[in-house]
This record gives C-alpha cells, structure tokens and sequence, in this order.
C-alpha cells in the first residue's frame, strides 16, 4: 500500500494483516476465531468481577461508571485508530476485544484497592 498522505498512515500499518488474513481460509479462521475467543473471554471476566463486587450500592455505582467511561474513551481511541476502508467488522470485534480488556484491567485495578 502506497502512502500519499497524513491520513494513509495508519490504514498502512494495518494492511500487511488485512492481506495475512486474507491470503487463505486458514488465516482468516484463525483472524475471526481469535478475536471471538478473546471476546467471549472478557465478557466472561466482566461478569466475574461484577458477581465479585457484590449488589449494586453507591460504591459500585462509581466503579461501572469509571469502567463504562474507560471502555468509552478506548472505543473512541479504537476508532481513531483502526482502518474503516477495509476488514470493518472484524476490527469492530477487535475495536471492543481491546476496550473490554482495558476495562477489565480497571477492574482488576479497583479490585486489588477494595480488597487489600
């Protein structure tokens, strides 16, 4: 991909993946499959730490406020960052794959501060 101005910058870093993914079956599988694995497994982590913080009260309305607000801020980054010309879906899914992971890390945070 040939870059001609500011703004290809970012949509060339990203499409050597687009041609991996796209250059066999196995590879796109492999592109999808991870990224759904990895999704499952945060909203898996989401619910064990909402179960871990107990019934909702002021102090946990605080702590899904700031971690719905950490997952807000990383999907508007996500969307800055990411291409939108090619392969949508799939950074969409990778786009909340990393927000998710960045609020479960606020959550781990908060966690090891309540409980310590």
């Amino acid at each position: 991909m040939k870059i001609n101005s500011f703004s290809d910058i970012i949509p060339a870093l990203f499409y050597p993946l687009k041609e991996w993914a796209e250059s066999s079956r196995t590879n796109w599988f492999i592109f999808i499959g991870f990224g759904l694995f990895m999704l499952f497994i945060m909203i898996t982590i989401i619910f064990y730490f909402s179960k871990k913080f107990g019934k909702d009260d002021e102090r946990t309305d605080v702590i899904y406020k700031n971690w719905a607000y950490v997952v807000l801020l990383t999907i508007l980054i996500g969307d800055i960052i990411l291409p939108n010309e090619y392969l949508v879906s799939q950074f969409t899914m990778y786009k909340y794959v990393i927000s998710f992971l960045a609020g479960n890390i606020y959550f781990l945070i908060q966690t090891k501060k309540d409980f310590n």
